[in-house]
């Protein structure tokens, strides 16, 4: 049985992945690490911090 990941994302990364302008300014590149975390084919939850 394969283990899953526990990605705990912060609130401003979570800024930058709605796009909010004066918070986005890493939004390209928390884009692309996303990306690769998909394609590594990790079993993955993402768990947002909003606190």
């Amino acid at each position: 049985m394969a283990k899953h990941t526990i990605w705990i994302i912060d609130t401003s990364v979570f800024l930058n992945i709605l796009d909010i302008p004066g918070y986005n300014q890493k939004r390209k590149s928390i884009i692309s690490d996303f990306k690769i975390y998909i394609k590594m084919g990790i079993p993955s939850f993402f768990l947002i911090r909003l606190f």
